[in-house]
């Protein structure tokens, strides 16, 4: 190994900062090393002098091992790598509970430069934010060309509760009841949505907005178009690749139900019941065409990323 600094990552000053504190951390990697070799790796970084003191573990997570599969509950030989990584996001935090203790302010934060990895982190962080309200949760991008903290707020929380009042359709200017909404988008549904990920971000070249569960993903067409892929599971769901497997859905910015009834009352038609999902409600709506358009309400509860000064 060299001495110089080409080798070190652009989290390095955050590995320094936290073994030179004493602060807990966790390293999660889609490596499939023996945890106790990166044990030995970080050790050798201490004997050579490259590192100031040997950092506080709270867990080694490559991913890739099946003893780390094994310990983390995965009975499942072909869950993903990115779903693996999720438990172990969510181990270290409940690692680091336990050992000091539910009730002291603590604040978690996970870096990445790779921007895949840095969505994955921001859904593990909402999912620990949902658990622990009164923690703080961080994500850093290290990315050189972004570099930026994220914090992950409630929305409930002031800096994300949407506004009482608020026009049926998203964005839509508060007096034009009948303008076409702004806000939503088309989704599409994908049998296999790590290779639809794939062929939309390295084929067709569209930026991952972000993948906040296993079951959706967003990605960013340019003007304002936002496509995301909806995970199959038919008989729930439509077939990809059949009519319906793509939909065009408008964002509602009020309960549901609220602007079902309004809806109503103007005379649109609403052919089916609402439909309710963990994270979404959705109604299906009808043009004078028969074309079915969807108006749909994400859920309270589900955190949601803003950024921190």
């Amino acid at each position: 190994m060299e001495s110089g600094g080409s080798w070190r990552g652009p989290a390095w000053p955050l590995l320094e900062h936290a073994a030179r504190n004493g602060r807990g951390i966790a390293l999660v990697t889609a490596r499939g090393h023996a945890p106790a070799t990166i044990e030995a790796g970080l050790q050798e970084l201490v004997s050579r002098g490259l590192l100031e003191a040997f950092p506080t573990i709270l867990g080694i997570y490559t991913v890739s091992n099946p003893d780390v599969r094994e310990a983390l509950g995965v009975s499942d030989a072909a869950m993903t790598v990115p779903s693996v990584k999720k438990l172990a996001i969510k181990n270290a935090v409940e690692r680091a509970l336990k050992k000091h203790g539910p009730e002291h302010p603590h604040r978690f934060g996970m870096s990445d430069d790779d921007p895949n990895n840095v969505v994955l982190a921001i859904s593990a962080m909402r999912d620990c934010k949902a658990l622990y309200p009164d923690k703080r949760f961080f994500v850093i991008n290290t990315n050189h060309a972004e570099y930026v903290k994220l914090e992950i707020f409630a929305m409930d929380h002031p800096v994300t509760a949407q506004q009482k009042n608020q026009p049926l359709l998203a964005d839509a200017p508060p007096a034009a009841t009948s303008a076409v909404s702004h806000g939503g988008n088309s989704s599409i549904y994908v049998t296999d949505m790590e290779r639809a990920i794939r062929f939309y971000t390295e084929q067709l070249g569209l930026p991952l907005k972000g993948q906040p569960t296993e079951e959706w993903a967003e990605l960013d067409a340019g003007r304002g178009m936002v496509l995301g892929l909806h995970r199959a599971r038919p008989p729930a769901t439509v077939t990809a690749g059949t009519r319906g497997a793509i939909n065009i859905e408008l964002a509602a910015s009020r309960p549901l139900d609220e602007a079902v009834a309004e809806l109503t009352n103007r005379g649109v038609k609403f052919p089916a019941p609402v439909e309710n999902y963990p994270a979404v409600r959705i109604a299906t709506l009808v043009d004078p065409d028969e074309n079915v358009i969807l108006l749909a309400q994400v859920l309270d509860g589900n955190a949601a990323v803003t950024c921190a000064s």
